[in-house]
């Protein structure tokens, strides 16, 4: 795993965590689904190049 993956993963679990905390529930849903798309297209690119 790379180091960009280390850190969206750590990302989502730090907006996961703001999730209780928060009046705003919804953007932080939005900006845990986006992370998780770059996360997705990270390790696809990755899987791509490295074939």
């Amino acid at each position: 795993m790379s180091n960009i993956e280390k850190v969206l993963e750590n990302e989502i679990e730090e907006l996961k965590k703001s999730l209780y905390n928060s009046n705003d529930r919804l953007k932080i849903h939005y900006e845990i689904e986006e992370k998780k798309q770059e996360l997705i297209t990270l390790k696809s690119e990755g899987n791509i190049c490295c074939k």
